[in-house]
């Protein structure tokens, strides 16, 4: 049952993180919450409305920041910078950053090749929401590319069971030919307690049985394990070194952070010239 406020994709997350551990857990020190949105589409925003996202996600971002703030003893609000990536999306999108309270979304209309690796690394969830995974061979890549540069939980979700099961089935088969990386399961496919309450039954013709349907009816999770990465994405090596895929991510946000306070030094300098020039 998906409470009030909460849409099915919204609250989906919400369970996955408890989970999961929980967002503290899957942070492992960072200062900012990275989450990847792949397969978006118009269902997520449009051109005219990218605000949409804030119908599905808003309630949800909320709740996972003030879980954050209640165990973090004084700390700054937690940051959210969700990447919205998709063939599907507007192509007019690329390279529009849409704001509200403490979350940031960018578009990247595409695939996630086109994405920089850094953001693939540093992320701390992945949510690929009806996909259709066993149905588009195009998934491939990104799959295996999660499974090689990120240790973050990956949620899939399905619009029946039996396509979560195929999803699953795909997905082991495509894992088995990653030789340097492995694909461990957080959870297999099942039905999803968050799944959208408008559930619909359809006629498999096929199967000549009728089946339940409705969006994110069933999930399954699964985060990729290479030879450098162990249990937990916060765990040092043995040799006390961060494991390179962590240094990288860690990397990347400082990176963000310089580019951030540069893009506000900068916004200053503007302002003060403006105002020297209007006295």
């Amino acid at each position: 049952m998906v409470p009030q406020g909460f849409s099915s994709r919204g609250h989906s997350i919400r369970i996955a993180v408890e989970r999961c551990g929980g967002v503290r857990r899957l942070l492992a020190g960072a200062k900012k919450w990275h989450v990847l949105c792949l397969g978006a589409d118009q269902e997520e925003a449009t051109f005219e409305r990218p605000e949409k996202l804030d119908d599905h996600f808003e309630s949800c971002w909320m709740e996972l920041s003030l879980a954050h703030e209640s165990a973090a003893d004084g700390e700054e609000p937690l940051e959210i910078h969700v990447d919205v990536i998709g063939p599907n999306l507007d192509a007019r999108l690329a390279g529009i950053e849409h704001k509200r309270l403490n979350v940031e979304y960018r578009f990247w209309p595409g695939y996630l090749r086109e994405v920089p690796i850094q953001r693939v690394q540093s992320a701390h969830l992945v949510t690929c929401f009806n996909a259709g995974i066993w149905g588009y061979d195009s998934w491939r890549a990104a799959i295996e590319t999660l499974l090689r540069e990120s240790s973050a939980p990956v949620l899939v979700t399905a619009y029946s069971m039996e396509e979560a099961a195929d999803d699953e089935d795909v997905l082991d088969e495509w894992a088995s030919g990653v030789p340097d990386a492995t694909l461990e399961w957080r959870w297999r496919a099942e039905r999803n307690p968050a799944a959208d309450t408008k559930a619909r039954i359809t006629h498999d013709r096929e199967n000549c049985k009728d089946a339940e349907r409705a969006e994110n009816l069933a999930w399954l999770c699964f985060q990729g394990k290479t030879p450098s990465s162990t249990e937990g994405s916060s765990t040092r090596l043995s040799s006390g070194k961060v494991p390179a895929r962590q240094q990288d991510a860690e990397e990347a946000e400082d990176a963000e952070d310089a580019e951030d306070a540069e893009d506000a030094e900068d916004a200053e300098d503007a302002e003060k010239t403006e105002e020297a020039r209007r006295g």
